[in-house]
């Protein structure tokens, strides 16, 4: 028995000389922390390190054998002497006062005062171990009412303040925002409107039957006004109301526009109301705030355009009940609808065509017109730009002492003179361009271009004028901003062409181009909008900037048929033969046999794509 006791004395005593061992050996060239004490043990070789925590390095104070560190890492060794210092803090009670851009809204941003109390966290054995210390925060302090209140009177606020938050605010135990004051916002008024007394669209005008051909026994559905009929209500702005900021001043609602409004040939303004001085159609046309009414007047001739009728020349619309015979013309300043057919002629509306039969050997042209206006409009503004800078000078000058009192002043016609021959040197020619340019198109062009062109001419080459005055030039300035809004106007209605087939002729148009019945053959076509072509499409040249739909192109004997987009359209086709041709940019494909349902693309590469 005693045996047996002694040797179980003996095996625990090794195992406890190993387990002795064992943790001596674990803790050579560690380093640990506890109870804010640093321990270390040595190991040749390795250096224990001691990383402070870069967020307290203010909060913590390492004094290493009797020199304070100022590095935030360290090496320890056992014959070190290492003394931590934790530094704890107070924070004071904080009131901030914030009001959103409006000023519509003020917010206050509390937190109360506190205590931090700060001790070293334990840190288990490592050969590096973080420094760091563990946070208690104590509540010392709460923010005062009358601290709250100097906060926003510091900040301004005197207007929409909540008492209950305040109370709220002073009684926070932890940060937080409140809302503590609301202003009154503006209520904003409404701009000034067209109210429309007249329906403007054109009513069952184009119906096509199941062969596709155009049913034109609708077309009495164009709306007509008569002498005296309201058209419409230009009613002015209506003011909202002013607000009030949390600063206690008044906001101001949005600026509001009002209508601004041009009559033309058949309109007049009485008051607010735009009343029709002729029957007609009616157009009224608005952009933003600038509205345009005109009555359009109508031509109509019953049977066919031949030798016997003459060519038509009229500025408004014009309707053919029959067909257009050979080598005839018809210049329409507004919409041509053709029942029948074009055969051997030119048509050239400013807005559309629309024919229900086959044009054969014809021109027709929309919106070619509005070249014209568009180089008018560049002459234009760079003349008014100049203008008013000649302006300024001029009356800079007159204003001056020096002018005023001069005995042998100069008149402001020659100071006019001396600028263009040395300042404007290209107004001059602008101005013969523009003026020339009216002239050759003024049976096409409204008075208000007309009467600007007389009054440069005047300005510029009146031999007889004495000298000419501010007055006069700031007019003319007004005048020229008046046809340019108009123009914007002008250059944005829709253009097209609607026709019911096409054989050896030539579509122009500055939007879109629809042939809807049998087809074409052998046309050149060219859109600045996009052609789309119902039935057959054999021959030709179509040209379109938004992009090509087709229903069939070529045929079996290979005829040559091109279609060109610019890169950044498609062409669409549902049947194409050999010998169709598609550009894309400058990229083109041939077809060599048929093929159905494609698109044709540019893809990011720039190749040409059929899909």
């Amino acid at each position: 028995m005693e045996g047996e006791i002694v040797k179980g004395k003996v095996e625990k005593l090794i195992d406890y000389q190993g387990f002795a061992s064992y943790k001596k050996q674990l803790l050579k060239g560690k380093i640990w922390i506890t109870n804010g004490v640093v321990y270390v043990k040595d190991d040749p070789g390795v250096f224990p390190t001691l990383q402070i925590d870069s967020a307290f390095l203010n909060e913590i104070i390492v004094t290493k054998n009797g020199k304070i560190m100022t590095e935030d890492m360290l090496a320890i060794s056992e014959k070190d002497d290492i003394s931590i210092e934790v530094i704890n803090g107070k924070v004071l009670p904080r009131c901030i006062v914030t009001t959103n851009e409006q000023q519509l809204k003020a917010y206050i941003e509390v937190e109360p005062g506190y205590e931090i109390t700060r001790k070293i966290k334990n840190a288990l054995l490592a050969r590096k171990v973080t420094l760091t210390v563990e946070e208690k925060k104590t509540i010392t302090e709460k923010v005062s009412i009358e601290e709250i209140r100097q906060a926003l009177r510091e900040a301004n606020v005197f207007y929409g303040i909540r008492e209950e938050v305040i109370i709220m605010a002073s009684q926070a135990e932890e940060p937080i925002i409140y809302e503590v004051a609301t202003g009154i916002p503006p209520q904003d008024g409404k701009d000034g409107f067209l109210e429309m007394k007249v329906d403007l669209n054109i009513k069952n005008l184009l119906l096509e039957d199941e062969r596709g051909n155009i049913d034109f026994r609708e077309s009495s559905e164009i709306p007509i006004v008569e002498t005296g009929e309201l058209l419409g209500i230009i009613h002015p702005p209506q003011q909202g109301n002013t607000g009030i900021s949390v600063t206690n001043q008044p906001i101001k609602p949005k600026s509001l526009k009002s209508i601004t409004f041009y009559s033309e040939n058949g309109t007049k303004l009485h008051g607010n109301r735009i009343v029709a001085t002729r029957s007609g159609r009616p157009r009224i046309y608005q952009k933003d705030h600038i509205v345009k009414a005109a009555i359009i007047p109508k031509f109509i001739q019953k049977g066919n355009v031949n030798l016997t009728t003459g060519n038509i020349h009229f500025f408004g619309d014009v309707e053919i009940k029959g067909e257009v015979e050979e080598n005839m013309v018809i210049d329409a300043g507004s919409n041509v609808i053709v029942h029948s057919s074009i055969r051997n002629s030119t048509v050239t509306a400013l807005n559309s065509i629309t024919s229900g039969g086959n044009s054969e050997n014809s021109i027709l042209s929309v919106g070619e017109k509005n070249t014209v206006i568009v180089q008018l409009d560049s002459y234009l503004r760079t003349i008014t730009e100049q203008l008013e800078e000649m302006y300024e000078i001029l009356s800079q000058t007159a204003k001056s002492a020096s002018y005023k009192n001069s005995e042998s002043k100069q008149s402001l016609k020659s100071i006019f003179k001396f600028l263009l021959q040395h300042s404007f040197v290209k107004f001059t020619d602008v101005a013969k361009n523009y003026i020339e340019l009216v002239y050759q198109e003024k049976d096409f062009l409204k008075k208000e271009w007309q009467i600007t062109a007389e009054q440069l001419k005047n300005l510029l080459f009146e031999v007889f004028q004495l000298d000419i005055t501010l007055t006069q030039i700031k007019l003319l300035i007004s005048l020229m901003h008046t046809i340019q809004e108009m123009n914007l106007l002008d250059l944005e209605e829709s253009k097209f062409i609607y026709i019911a087939s096409v054989s050896n002729s030539t579509l122009l148009c500055n939007g879109d181009i629809h042939v809807f019945g049998k087809g074409c053959i052998n046309t050149t076509i060219e859109a600045q909008g996009k052609v789309v072509i119902g039935g057959y499409l054999r021959g030709g040249n179509i040209t379109a900037k938004e992009g090509i739909k087709a229903n069939v192109v070529g045929s079996t004997g290979g005829v040559k048929t091109i279609l060109s987009v610019p890169a950044g359209s498609t062409v669409q086709i549902k049947k194409a033969y050999g010998g169709t041709t598609v550009h894309i940019g400058y990229k083109q494909l041939t077809l060599m046999d048929i093929r159905e349902n494609i698109t044709a693309y540019l893809d990011v590469k720039g190749n040409l794509v059929l899909k």
